[in-house]
C-alpha cells in the first residue's frame, strides 16, 4: 500500500517499547496499533531498509509520527539502527481493535516469520459490539420502518447528498466520519477493507462500470462487520436512519 521498494528486511525485537492501542473509528474500527517506550516490555517486527528519497516520502506520509532512532535486535543476533514511529498526540488506552484489524496483525506477523507465539498472540484479543450500543442501531432502524411507509432510496438519490450514506441496505443521513464515506454506498468498500484487499485500488463509486451488483456478505463475520459500519453511522451526532437502498 505503501509502495515502497525494500532493500534488505529482517524479523527482529524492539527491545524497551511495548505494543499498545490508541482510540480511533468508534463501533468499526475502535482502535489502531502504536508502540511506547516500555521498559519491561518488548516488541516484535520487521526491521527494513529503504532508499533515503523513500525514507523521506515516508516520513511525510507519517506526518502525525516522530521518528526516533533505537536499537533493533534481529533474530539472527544482529543489531541495527531503526527509525520507530511514535505518535506525536495520541495517547496508549484501554481499547480493543476490530477483528479485521486484529487479524491483519497476525497474518502479517506470521507471514513476517515472527516468533509462531508472539503472532498468535496478535489476534487474541478484538472488539465485540457491546449490548447497548446495537440496542441503539436497532431502534433506529426500528423505528425507520414503524414510520409506516419504508421509504425505498436510489443510488441516484444517495450519491446526490454527501450527508447521505448507505450501508447494508439501509439509508444513513449523516456526516460519515470520512470523506470516502460521503454520498456513497460503503458495502463493497467495507467488505473489500474486510477481505484484506485495498479499499483504494478495490474501491468502485456509483455509477462506474461494475459498482452494481453490491456485493453480499459471505459470512456471519462479514455481515457482522456490515452492522458495525451502520453502528458508527447511527452514533453519528444528529444521524437518523432514512429508508432503504433499492439496488441492494
Amino acid at each position: 500500500k505503501k509502495n515502497l521498494d525494500v532493500l534488505n528486511w529482517a524479523p527482529g525485537i524492539l527491545r524497551h517499547w511495548r505494543l499498545c492501542f490508541f482510540t480511533a473509528i468508534p463501533y468499526v474500527e475502535p482502535a489502531f496499533a502504536m508502540v511506547e517506550p516500555s521498559h519491561e516490555d518488548e516488541v516484535h517486527g520487521v526491521v527494513f531498509e529503504i532508499s533515503e528519497e523513500q525514507a523521506r516520502g515516508l516520513d511525510k506520509q507519517e506526518a502525525g509520527y516522530d521518528v526516533v532512532e533505537t536499537e533493533v535486535v534481529t533474530y539472527d543476533g544482529r543489531i541495527v539502527m531503526a527509525g520507530v514511529y511514535k505518535t506525536k498526540k495520541a495517547k496508549p488506552e484501554d481499547v480493543l481493535p476490530s477483528l479485521r484489524y486484529a487479524r491483519l496483525l497476525k497474518k502479517g506477523a506470521q507471514e513476517a516469520g515472527l516468533c509462531p507465539k508472539y503472532a498468535e498472540s496478535l489476534g487474541d484479543k478484538y472488539y465485540v459490539t457491546p449490548p447497548h450500543v446495537r440496542a441503539v442501531t436497532l431502534n433506529a432502524l426500528r423505528e425507520c420502518r414503524d414510520q409506516g411507509s419504508l421509504r425505498e432510496w436510489t443510488l441516484d438519490e444517495v450519491t446526490a447528498n454527501e450527508e447521505q450514506t448507505s450501508v447494508g441496505g439501509w439509508v444513513v443521513r449523516c456526516r460519515a466520519p470520512f470523506s470516502s464515506w460521503r454520498g456513497h454506498d460503503i458495502t463493497r468498500r467495507n467488505l473489500v477493507h474486510f477481505r484484506g484487499f485495498s479499499v483504494d485500488t478495490c474501491d468502485i463509486r456509483f455509477p462506474n462500470e461494475g459498482f452494481l451488483p453490491i456485493p453480499r456478505p459471505q459470512s456471519e463475520e462479514e455481515m457482522e462487520y456490515l452492522a458495525q459500519n451502520l453502528d458508527c453511522l447511527v452514533h453519528r451526532e444528529g444521524a437518523s436512519v432514512v429508508g432503504v437502498l433499492k439496488e441492494f
